[in-house]
């Protein structure tokens, strides 16, 4: 029987707006995930909650959450660059 992991990960974003983007461009990203995991993530004020569960090995869980990481790393230098331009 394999065994479920369940990691929470909550990012606090500069503001509702900032968090209501990364919900958007993070949950197209759920959508990918591997077999055996399961993310959802949502915005709630401007806190950013990620549940990922999962019945696969736990080296691609890691990886799993480095990728949300990444994202969300790639994420917020795009919302920067673009919030000093404006």
């Amino acid at each position: 029987m394999p065994v479920k992991i369940r990691v929470l990960v909550k990012y606090f974003a500069e503001n509702e707006k900032h968090a209501k983007i990364l919900e958007k461009v993070l949950s197209v990203e759920n959508r990918f995930a591997p077999e055996g995991i399961d993310i959802e993530t949502r915005a709630e004020g401007d806190v950013v909650i990620t549940e990922v569960e999962s019945t696969a090995r736990v080296d691609t869980l890691i990886s799993t959450i480095d990728d949300l990481v990444v994202s969300t790393q790639l994420i917020n230098d795009v919302y920067r660059l673009k919030r000093h331009k404006s």
